[in-house]
């Protein structure tokens, strides 16, 4: 079955996930929490502005509250982690081009060109000092 466009196949997301259990030093996984702060808030918002398709992509649990914004933060940490991903590397890779316009055109940011540049712009936001566009 084809993935829909902008989502992470769920085979892969299943297999990165399964693997990140207990990474070699015996640590836990890892969370949004360990993430810098401007990032974390920054996919907070993301994921906040429609949560549902962060979830589906992720193939989020319905259980258990496995579908809160802070959940699905901690998902995209496992998989920026696993991966070894920046969070626009992330953002480019994983979710699609119609997603993230609307997203930069909530943070008053131009929702034209292809996913790499609106990630580009996105996270670009996020960086401390960065002053909204307005």
């Amino acid at each position: 079955k084809k993935p829909r466009e902008g989502t992470l196949p769920p085979s892969l997301f299943s297999v990165t996930v399964a693997g990140m259990s207990r990474s070699r030093r015996g640590a836990a996984t890892a969370t949004a929490a360990s993430l810098p702060d401007h990032v974390r808030e920054g996919l907070m918002a993301l994921v906040e502005s429609d949560p549902e398709t962060v979830a589906e992509m992720l193939d989020a649990p319905e259980e258990e509250g496995g579908r809160t914004a802070g959940k699905l933060c901690d998902m995209l940490a496992q998989v920026m982690k696993v991966n070894s991903l920046s969070a626009g590397a992330v953002l480019a890779r994983f979710f699609g081009e119609g997603m993230l316009s609307r997203h930069a055109a909530q943070l008053g940011k131009s929702g034209k060109g292809n996913a790499a540049t609106l990630s580009d712009r996105i996270v670009a936001t996020w960086k401390p000092g960065a002053k909204p566009k307005g």
